[in-house]
C-alpha cells in the first residue's frame, strides 16, 4: 500500500518513537498505530494520521541500504 517512508539511524529510535506516537496517539489525531517488527528486512513500524495517510519509520541496516542502491544480492 502507499506509504511515506521515514529513515531512522536505528532499532532504539524507531521503539522510540513507536513509544511517542503510541501515548500521544490521541492527542495527534492518529488513526492506527501498528506494532513494530522487522519487515522486507528493515526493523519498522506503519502508522496512518488523522487524514488516513499512511507513514512508516524504519531502520535499514547500512547492508540492506546498500543493496537499495547497487542492486548486490545481500
Amino acid at each position: 500500500f502507499h506509504h511515506w517512508g521515514l529513515d531512522l539511524d536505528s532499532k532504539a529510535a524507531v521503539d522510540k518513537m513507536h513509544r511517542l506516537l503510541t501515548a500521544r496517539k490521541a492527542e495527534l489525531e492518529m488513526q492506527q498505530v501498528l506494532e513494530a517488527r522487522f519487515q522486507h528486512g528493515a526493523y519498522s513500524f506503519y502508522f496512518s494520521d488523522r487524514d488516513n495517510n499512511w507513514w512508516e519509520f524504519q531502520y535499514l541496516p547500512a547492508s540492506k541500504l546498500e543493496h537499495v542502491f547497487t542492486g548486490d544480492a545481500v
